[in-house]
């Protein structure tokens, strides 16, 4: 991890092509955790819930939710 990370942007990334790192890194950055989360998907569900609350206009912006 360095400063060299991109910026992931919410509003476009397609999550399911993110590494699992990388969405725990997300979460992380908004001072979350995904407690019993073992699957990709699972971390990809929480990043979906919590999106509107952290990141409401990337969460505006997806189509895919």
């Amino acid at each position: 991890m360095g400063k060299y990370d991109k910026q992931i942007d919410l509003s476009t990334v397609d999550l399911k092509k993110l590494r699992v790192k990388e969405l725990k890194k997300i979460l992380d950055d908004w001072g979350e955790t995904c407690k019993g989360c073992a699957e990709k998907s699972d971390y990809i569900r929480k990043i979906n819930e919590l999106m509107p609350k952290y990141a409401p206009k990337a969460a505006s912006a997806r189509t895919d939710l």
